[in-house]
């Protein structure tokens, strides 16, 4: 599948990553239209990386701490107590 994207954690570690199918696919001035392009991304001030990079960690802290909150509640009955039907 053809694809071109920009991966790393910064400016400084960033690596514009190419397929092969991309690569078999394109004429050389394409090629260069689609580096510059990504090469762009590298570029701007105010760099998508470390937001999209930030913004899945969030996601992955936030799918975790549900599927906890979630197995917890599981296991302790949803603060029901072990006889719902027995009064103190």
């Amino acid at each position: 599948m053809p694809n071109a994207f920009v991966a790393g954690r910064s400016k400084r570690h960033a690596s514009v990553v190419l397929t092969t199918g991309l690569i078999d696919l394109l004429e050389d001035e394409e090629m260069e239209a689609v580096l510059a392009y990504e090469l762009t991304h590298i570029n701007i001030k105010n760099s998508s990386i470390g937001i999209v990079t930030f913004s899945w960690i969030l996601a992955g802290m936030l799918i975790a701490l549900v599927y906890f909150a979630f197995r917890d509640a599981i296991f302790t009955g949803f603060g029901q107590k072990d006889n719902p039907h027995h009064s103190h």
